[in-house]
């Protein structure tokens, strides 16, 4: 789940998990950090520079360097995250 700020002068906002999940608040590809949230309502404070994404327990997420093809990403394996949770 995705949940961008995308109102300017919001300081974060509303979001309801149904499960345990980790929160990851991204920056940039190099820049971003892990939270763990058990299930519940939350109010998560954000800005308007960073992007909040939720991974369920046992999924994970791939994230590639910017302005990189799919292609070459397959062929090169270092260039790429697999954020597990």
């Amino acid at each position: 789940m995705v949940a961008p700020i995308c109102r300017q002068n919001t300081t974060g906002r509303n979001v309801y998990l149904p499960e345990t999940m980790k929160m990851l608040r991204f920056r940039a590809y190099d820049d971003y950090d892990e939270e763990v949230l058990e299930a519940g309502d939350y109010y998560v404070r954000a800005g308007l520079n960073e992007v909040l994404v939720f991974i369920r327990p046992g999924k994970s997420l791939v994230i590639a360097k910017p302005g990189v093809s799919a292609e070459k990403t397959i062929k090169t394996p270092e260039i790429f995250k697999n954020i597990v949770f």
